[in-house]
């Protein structure tokens, strides 16, 4: 893209002076160590760091032209000067959108919103060149360096969009403009950032109105019809074609078409397998990721699918084809030969219907255990960002393993040990070193242990310290 198509575009020439000589970049870098010669630059201010100080790195590591807010005296490269490097960098990846003539499906929700764009991209790469946010990259600088990976080449993009506060998401899908808007669900998550679900409910239906813009293109909300807002934003996206989807049969009265499972079923592996229906035709899924909530998140990539025109059997095959995410469910392989105990890493994040996600598949294996003796072990870090809700919450975490019949609720942190309080649990530890050597006796009985946890809580970290404990 040439440098001048961005003057006028993301300077505000009544209040800055942009110095230009044109040239072509091929890419946009935030940072200069991975930097590629013939980058643009955009110098981002954040809390704990300044682009600014790394402008001449930028040049010297061959960046073709700089983004500032600040002139740089005796550059040696072209500058454009802005008001603000981060609404520039959304501006410029909303030009690279605009050019973009494939399917471009935008994903937000509480839980599981990374599961189902992972799920979709395996979907989609059967049928095209597929771009899919990497990481968690799905933030106000995440989501426009995904979109400037955008191609002439690329026949779909999956976009995943997060938020903690008011604002963010209806900004980020304005710029990423999709043709195909879901909110996966709407949980008790970031509600410290946002005060109640009402308003968590809210904010996530903000990209239903990105739906709105009329470029010609063919727009479609999917819409989570077991979800408690459903009827919210199937009035929100009165007029826009819909595609809803559901974990069992929907109601013959029902307003949109809905693809929905039914003969759901788990291995004693936790893998479930169920038929998908849709339009009057079947067909038959086998997942190979844990636990039964990826029904839900199937179902949700599959009417993403249906919506960018994919058959039923691709999507069945793409299914089939997703192994997960690291840190989500995540099967550890045995940390030694003679190991008994299956490890499962489900520490990526978490929040109250996640967490309670994982107590289930807890309880589910030990249903499935053929002895009786099996142990189903919970271990819990705290859980982020639940505002004035955080001691109810993980209180009510420990009342529902006990209910369910969990065996241990292993807590590390202040809050974790409310749950285990509740729970009537004693394993309540004050860093990982302990709560490792602890845990490392039942990797030799048979036993599931699960690791769940907020990102902040680090409970991930268990897996090499067991290492530690692991003795023939």
């Amino acid at each position: 893209m040439k440098l001048s198509l961005l003057q006028g575009k993301i300077t505000n020439p009544d209040q800055r002076e942009s110095l230009i000589s044109d040239c072509e970049f091929s890419n946009i870098s935030t940072d200069t160590r991975n930097l590629q010669k013939g980058d643009l630059f955009v110098a981002l201010r954040g809390d704990n760091f300044d682009g600014h100080q790394f402008i001449e790195q930028a040049i010297l590591a061959g960046a073709c032209a700089i983004v500032t807010d600040q002139k740089v005296e005796h550059c040696s490269v072209p500058q454009l000067l802005v008001d603000d490097t981060t609404i520039a960098l959304g501006l410029i990846a909303g030009l690279i959108r605009a050019h973009f003539n494939g399917v471009l499906v935008a994903i937000t929700g509480s839980c599981g919103k990374t599961s189902v764009k992972g799920l979709l991209r395996n979907i989609l790469e059967l049928s095209g060149s597929t771009l899919a946010t990497q990481g968690n990259y799905n933030n106000h600088i995440g989501v426009p360096l995904t979109l400037n990976g955008l191609l002439p080449s690329h026949d779909y993009a999956v976009i995943e969009i997060g938020a903690s506060g008011v604002g963010e998401i209806a900004t980020l899908a304005q710029i990423a403009q999709p043709d195909i808007a879901l909110v996966n669900n709407v949980r008790a998550a970031h509600v410290g950032g946002f005060g109640s679900i009402e308003t968590i409910a809210s904010e996530k239906g903000k990209i239903y109105d990105a739906l709105n813009n009329n470029n010609g293109r063919h727009k479609i909300a999917i819409i989570n019809c077991d979800d408690a807002y459903a009827p919210q934003y199937m009035a929100q996206t009165q007029g826009l074609k819909k595609i809803g989807f559901s974990t069992r049969s929907p109601q013959p009265n029902m307003p949109i078409p809905v693809i929905y499972a039914t003969d759901i079923q788990c291995n004693g592996q936790g893998a479930c397998q169920f038929t998908m229906h849709f339009g009057g035709q079947q067909q038959a899924v086998s997942l190979n990721v844990l636990g039964a909530h990826f029904v839900a998140n199937a179902l949700a990539a599959a009417a993403c699918a249906l919506a960018a025109g994919i058959d039923l059997n691709t999507i069945s095959h793409g299914l089939s084809c997703y192994r997960g995410e690291k840190g989500r469910m995540e099967l550890i392989a045995p940390l030694y030969p003679t190991q008994k105990a299956t490890l499962i890493n489900d520490a990526y994040n978490a929040n109250p219907a996640s967490v309670r996600a994982a107590i289930d598949f807890l309880v589910s294996q030990k249903n499935h255990s053929t002895n009786a003796e099996h142990k189903a072990i919970l271990v819990l870090g705290n859980m982020g960002e639940l505002g004035c809700g955080e001691t109810v919450e993980h209180t009510s975490m420990g009342l529902y393993a006990f209910e369910q019949g969990i065996t241990h609720v292993v807590a590390i942190g202040n809050l974790a040990a409310l749950a285990a309080e509740s729970f009537n649990s004693t394993h309540i530890f004050e860093n990982l070193g302990s709560a490792a050597q602890w845990l490392s006796q039942y990797l030799s009985h048979d036993a599931t242990i699960l690791l769940k946890g907020s990102r902040t809580a680090g409970i991930d970290q268990l897996i090499p310290l067991l290492l530690e404990y692991c003795k023939e």
